[in-house]
């Protein structure tokens, strides 16, 4: 968490207003009126500079430390008089676990003595009489878990800990005598019944419930199976759909936050939540409107026309997202987590380049704003979402909309679906599930209120996700040539796979990556230029039949995973990618080299020299065996192409 402060300030003043910034919160000034708009302008000569909690979702944490937040409480009306269990879904860091800790702190019956401190002069304390405030037990959940090196039944190990370990902490924090078992779903259960044999009631929040699911449904669709399909062959299967299944049998409250239905939808448990997320009341639940925006830039930014400029340019690639409304769809959101970054970086004293870029040339010509100075870089799209979107035979459907005058496409978005539709190339309604999918991402957003037979419009919330303008995705600037070039170019793509030389492959892997405006430099993915190259070459497949492409295929018994397996007969040409970086102090494993054959700066020149000392360069023409005879070729080109390279060597 950074704490920020707005223009320079003695170590004295920020220790003189640390603890008494909490006794005053600091709202959004009102536009257009409306809840949640009590802030009045022109504080920015206040005595308390501004304060961002970048990057915090605890809720008591940013209010006792006297920090700037939305006020949203007003939801919590709804959410408490609402069903017994209710789930929201929203794009990652879009302020589901912020609006999950307020919600903790509002029902928590330990938080009574501190709901002034914590919740006075906000939205929700005007409400009289509330039956619900600070009355119960509060259980807390998050299954951020790491699936990626673990096997099946690790992951189901710790997945049953993880819930071990949360009920344990709340038989703590109130007192309950709880029997610690193997099986977490009793104690979670006998816990519950200690409860409320006292008369009391519990209310369980489950935050981020699908941040393991969603790695591992693509990285091990297996594993991910058996966390979520019940076996009869197996009574500790599906742990996830267990869980859920428990709450809905144990007499408890629930609100459950995630990005995607998916794995709730595969779970098949929890057919009794009601579903937020396309509810017009909670269309503006969460994200920043735009008074929050300004509110904040009243206060940090001194000059009246520099306000205009700099709001105008995170309009530009902070705004956009709409969600179901009363009126159809909500006003344009900003997403909070680029908002919160954006001031953080805008509030460090030694940041003068940032202020001035924002104000001088970024804003004259917003084309040319370089984005990976104002995109948060925690807030990228994993790899494993758009690997699934680059691959999907529907993508150019869509894709090919949204880069059209128009910029819409129409597709249905649904608000269950099984992870099985999704990958379905079959079925008639593929193109909904992806536009479904790349909604609950922040990658589409809804366009207008118009609902059709066909579906809702959809279209780019900003230039972050428009084509020709991401920044690392490789979705971004993917499609826009791509097609026109399939089109009118037929290379012979089984040749170079019966018959490859390093320059046949430069060759068909060159022509692909011209076709499309992205700038190849050391941040870009690695999986970004692997799934160029499979959307390319998937449909050069369809049109030839002369040759398959799959990716991240095992072979030798599941030792080898390949990124790009092109097979045309019997013969299988591996495409391998591997990007190098000066500062990562892997390039010497390239070339076989130890730590004592390195005896000048790095550079790639002085690795050649020691790797040919070796007799390690130039790369040999390796085979790989026993399952497949594959020729790998080093593409020495590739070193010195731009592809790859940028002002030094490793990119």
């Amino acid at each position: 968490v950074s704490v920020l402060y707005c223009g320079l300030q003695k170590d004295s003043m920020l220790r003189r207003c640390g603890p008494r910034a909490a006794s005053k919160r600091v709202m959004p000034p009102s536009r257009g009126g409306g809840r949640g708009s009590k802030h009045v302008r022109g504080t920015r000569a206040a005595s308390k500079p501004l304060r961002v909690a970048y990057g915090a979702a605890d809720f008591a944490h940013i209010r006792n430390g006297g920090y700037w937040w939305r006020d949203n409480s007003a939801f919590l009306e709804h959410v408490v008089d609402g069903a017994q269990h209710q789930m929201l879904l929203r794009p990652p860091r879009f302020g589901k676990s912020l609006f999950a800790s307020m919600l903790r702190c509002y029902v928590d019956i330990d938080e009574k003595r501190k709901f002034n401190k914590l919740f006075g002069g906000t939205d929700i304390a005007t409400v009289p009489d509330d039956q619900h405030r600070n009355q119960y037990h509060v259980m807390k959940f998050d299954f951020s878990i790491d699936s990626i090196t673990r096997t099946a039944a690790d992951i189901h190990e710790a997945f049953r800990e993880n819930i071990r370990e949360s009920v344990l902490d709340f038989a703590e924090q109130y007192g309950i005598d709880v029997t610690d078992t193997a099986v977490p779903t009793v104690m979670l259960k006998r816990a519950v019944s200690r409860v409320r044999r006292e008369g009391g009631k519990v209310f369980v929040i489950v935050d981020e419930y699908d941040r393991f699911a969603n790695k591992l449904m693509f990285e091990n669709p297996l594993q991910y199976a058996k966390m979520t399909e019940r076996s009869e062959d197996d009574a500790n299967s599906a742990p996830l759909r267990a869980f859920f299944e428990t709450l809905k049998a144990t007499n408890v409250r629930s609100f459950t936050t995630g990005a995607t239905p998916i794995a709730l939808s595969d779970s098949s448990g929890w057919n009794c939540c009601v579903n937020l997320t396309h509810s017009p009341a909670f269309g503006t639940v969460c994200g920043l409107r735009e008074h929050d925006v300004h509110g904040v830039l009243d206060q940090i930014v001194d000059n009246a026309s520099d306000r205009q400029k700099v709001f105008a340019l995170m309009q530009r690639i902070y705004n956009g997202y709409r969600f179901p409304a009363k009126d159809g769809v909500s006003e344009p959101l900003f997403n909070t987590q680029m908002c919160l970054f954006f001031f953080d970086r805008w509030l460090l004293p030694e940041d003068t380049v940032f202020r001035a870029n924002v104000l001088g040339r970024w804003s004259q010509d917003p084309e040319r704003a370089d984005l990976r100075e104002l995109v948060d870089p925690n807030l990228k799209t994993g790899e494993n979402v758009m690997r699934v979107i680059a691959k999907h035979p529907q993508l150019p459907l869509l894709q090919t909309s949204l880069a059209s005058t128009s910029g819409r496409a129409v597709a249905k978005v649904n608000e269950a679906f099984r992870l099985r539709e999704l990958l379905d190339e079959a079925s008639p309604d593929s193109v909904h599930r992806l536009g479904s999918f790349m909604f609950h991402h922040g990658l589409v957003t809804l366009a207008a209120p118009i609902r059709t037979a066909q579906g809702v419009e959809l279209g780019a919330p900003n230039e972050i996700t428009m084509p020709n303008r991401g920044v690392d995705d490789p979705l971004h600037g993917l499609l826009p040539r791509m097609s026109a070039m399939l089109a009118s170019w037929k290379p012979d793509v089984e040749d170079t796979i019966t018959r490859p030389t390093p320059e046949k492959v430069w060759r068909l892997v060159s022509h692909i990556t011209r076709q499309v405006s992205t700038k190849y430099d050391r941040n870009f993915m690695e999986v970004g230029l692997q799934a160029l190259l499979e959307y390319a070459l998937r449909k050069l497949s369809r049109v030839s039949r002369a040759f398959t492409v799959t990716c991240e295929t095992e072979y030798d018994g599941g030792v080898r995973r390949s990124d790009v397996r092109l097979q045309a007969g019997t013969s299988v040409l591996i495409l391998e990618l591997k990007r190098l970086r000066p500062d990562d102090g892997k390039q010497a494993d390239v070339f076989g080299l130890k730590d004592e054959d390195l005896d000048r700066p790095r550079t790639f020149e002085n690795d050649k020299i020691a790797a040919s000392g070796k007799g390690l360069w130039p790369p040999k023409t390796v085979r790989v065996t026993p399952t497949e005879a594959v020729e790998c070729h080093t593409i020495e080109k590739l070193r010195d192409n731009a592809l790859l390279q940028a002002t030094d060597y490793g990119n």
